[in-house]
């Protein structure tokens, strides 16, 4: 099947998508179903997010979460309100992977059935981290918070990472159990417009455990967005976001 996008939606490098090449490329991905899309956004908006990136230390600091202790070293921008508040490109960019455009492209990519994207992204937002941060590996919490009868089954991460070297780590590790029973089966470096869609469910650990070794200043910047749906998948467990503690 081929989903036609419209001019105004900036995804990917045409107008056609065939879907049924891609779900194919997804659900045979291993540890679990995912999948890596280059130049994800138009190249003109890409770098204008570059350039519009907040810092967390700049940019509506108190309203950044900053998490720095054992597995975890990152900032976070999740608040309610940052889909009418974000930078012009970066609310652009946001607002494409809230369209109902894009749940159908994901709802025919995963075989999910009635996607929801979470427009307040709990969790998920703007992330930044800094030198010498990381995230463990982990797996994901289960619930909406919206809605606890609504089950958490599709993240997108898009990175925006300008120049970004591969001496400077923070690739995101896809594993097929917790540290020190399972082993890292993927690594995808953090580069511009790079996006990871992955399914998640009781064995989707990820992270990128490592801290990141760029120099002072340079942080790995990405955008996070999380679907959920009537449907449960795999994990009917309710528990909130499992670390390794590896």
């Amino acid at each position: 099947m081929d989903i036609e996008i419209s001019q105004n939606f900036p995804f990917l490098k045409s107008n056609m998508i065939d879907v049924d090449k891609l779900r194919e490329q997804f659900n045979n991905a291993k540890p679990y179903p995912h999948i890596v899309l280059d130049d994800f956004l138009n190249k003109d908006l890409a770098l204008k997010v570059v350039d519009e990136f907040p810092e967390h230390d700049q940019w509506h600091p108190e309203n950044w979460g900053k998490v720095n202790k054992g597995v975890q070293h990152k900032y976070a921008y999740n608040v309610r309100s940052l889909i009418h508040e974000a930078p012009p490109a970066v609310q652009e960019s946001l607002l494409v992977l809230l369209s109902d455009d894009f749940v159908r492209f994901l709802e025919e990519l995963t075989g999910i059935k009635k996607l929801y994207a979470d427009d307040q992204f709990h969790g998920g937002g703007i992330h930044q981290i800094p030198t010498g941060g990381k995230l463990g590996v982990h797996i994901d919490f289960t619930r909406w918070t919206r809605n606890p009868q609504m089950f958490r089954r599709v993240n997108i991460l898009l990175y925006l990472n300008k120049d970004w070297k591969e001496e400077y780590g923070g690739h995101l590790e896809l594993w097929d159990g917790p540290k020190g029973k399972g082993k890292c089966r993927k690594k995808v470096l953090p580069i511009l417009n790079r996006a990871v869609i992955f399914g998640t469910g009781k064995d989707s650990w990820h992270g990128h455990p490592d801290p990141l070794n760029t120099p002072e200043g340079v942080y790995r910047n990405s955008l996070a967005a999380y679907y959920y749906s009537e449907e449960p998948g795999e994990d009917l467990r309710v528990h909130s976001t499992e670390f390794d503690y590896e």
